[in-house]
């Protein structure tokens, strides 16, 4: 039964020949957003910082060091800026808001037991139910990290 995730359904509904050339003829796409990049690096923050969890709790500082060196290392010249007037900085700064938020929000980081970081979900799409949907969630009980 086939499976779609939610960003090639997105992507199917933008494009419909995109789509094609990306998930059926698989060409190899060397383009990446800087929305999609800046989420990936809050996410691997966001996933060091609750790694890092079950040892001890990290200083903001440390939090924000990791996400810079992660950025820097991560970045190539291929990620687009679309938005005119905007900068490889104004969203890294912005990404750095994310974290200051998070932290002073979460913080000491107990509200519940981390179970995993990810799960991975499948599940019949409502509107065409012989169709699978499929993605992750980030995995918590009672509380979501990422809210």
């Amino acid at each position: 039964m086939p499976e779609y995730s939610n960003s090639q359904l997105s992507k199917f509904e933008e494009c419909a020949l995109q789509y094609k050339f990306l998930y059926v003829d698989k060409i190899k796409r060397y383009e990446e957003g800087i929305e999609a990049f800046l989420g990936q690096r809050f996410h691997d923050a966001m996933e060091w910082l609750y790694g890092e969890r079950a040892f001890r709790v990290v200083p903001l500082e440390e939090l924000l060091e990791y996400y810079e060196k992660d950025w820097a290392k991560q970045w190539h010249a291929e990620v687009v800026i679309r938005k005119e007037g905007r900068t490889q900085d104004d969203y890294r700064l912005m990404g750095r808001r994310f974290i200051e938020d998070y932290y002073e929000r979460h913080y000491p980081f107990d509200e519940g037991r981390v179970l995993g970081l990810e799960k991975y979900i499948r599940f019949p799409r409502e509107a065409s139910p012989a169709h699978m949907a499929r993605g992750s969630v980030r995995c918590r009980d009672e509380v979501d990290a990422y809210a």
